[in-house]
């Protein structure tokens, strides 16, 4: 364990969102983790609410991999019903012949 580790303050302790929702931490910030199937088993994710042209909206940064677990989870991610992500920051693309 690195001696520093003991020095990081986790605000909500254990608490993790379930795998597929959303987690708010701050006002139009939320946390989702998704699965990954490896040894890491999960990525954080985040929803950030938007205004773009004038309509509210949210972006979304990162989004998981492209597998049908992580897409039926998005199809559980509560933004709202007549909110939903419409602009992503990806840290990675990889296509699925890759």
């Amino acid at each position: 364990m690195n001696p520093l580790e003991n020095e990081l303050d986790y605000p909500w302790g254990d608490t993790l969102p379930e795998v597929g929702r959303a987690h708010n931490v701050a006002i139009d910030v939320r946390w989702i983790r998704m699965p990954l199937p490896f040894a890491l088993d999960h990525i954080n994710l985040w929803l950030l609410r938007d205004r773009i042209d004038g309509r509210e909206g949210w972006t979304v940064v990162d989004c998981g991999i492209d597998r049908t677990e992580v897409r039926d989870c998005w199809e559980t991610v509560s933004c709202s019903p007549r909110r939903r992500p419409r602009r992503a920051s990806l840290s990675r693309v990889r296509s699925r012949g890759a």
